[in-house]
Formats: structure tokens, sequence, C-alpha cells
């Protein structure tokens, strides 16, 4: 898609022309997610009022978050496994690529 096709999605969409990585860029810290859809004006509050969150909240709304999805207790227990197999790189050398 050209540039200019893009600025002319993006202008028919507005006010809701933030994309997803423009979503995290601004409003969620962490690496910018690789999708460019636009997000919901709905999706767009959820962002917002998760990032007004407090400590306690997030680990609520975590706690929630697989059943929200909709993901099995399975699947959940596969992730939470996989977790385990990038331990190694939680460490002080490698902690310079955290933030690419």
């Amino acid at each position: 898609m050209s540039q200019e096709s893009e600025e002319q999605l993006r202008e028919s969409h507005a006010p809701y022309a933030a994309t997803s990585e423009a979503a995290v860029n601004e409003r969620i810290p962490g690496p910018p997610m690789a999708t460019m859809s636009p997000l919901s004006p709905r999706v767009q509050q959820v962002v917002q009022i998760i990032r007004e969150f407090k400590s306690q909240e997030r680990g609520q709304f975590l706690h929630l978050l697989p059943t929200l999805l909709n993901i099995s207790s399975e699947g959940y227990g596969w992730l939470k496994m996989a977790e385990s197999a990038f331990e190694f790189w939680d460490n002080e050398e490698d902690a310079i690529y955290d933030r690419l």
C-alpha cells in the first residue's frame, strides 16, 4: 500500500485512526505490537482503562484475562509451562535487548 493510500485510510477512520502500534507506543510500555490494524473505539477505551489500573487491579485483571479470552485451562497451562524456556534470557547481560 502506498504512503498516500495509507494516509487516506487513516483520514477515513478519523478520529479513531490510532493503530495498535501507536496505542502501544503512547499508552502501554513495552515493545510495539506487530499489527497495524486500526483499534476500535472500545479497544482504545479498554487500553486506556488498563493503563490507569493500580498494581493490585492489574494483578486481578491478569488473573481473569485467560478466562476473558476463552483460553482453556490446558492452553493456559501450556503457556505457563513455556515461560520457563526463556528464563535464561532474564539476566543483566541481556537486559539491553528487553527494550528492542
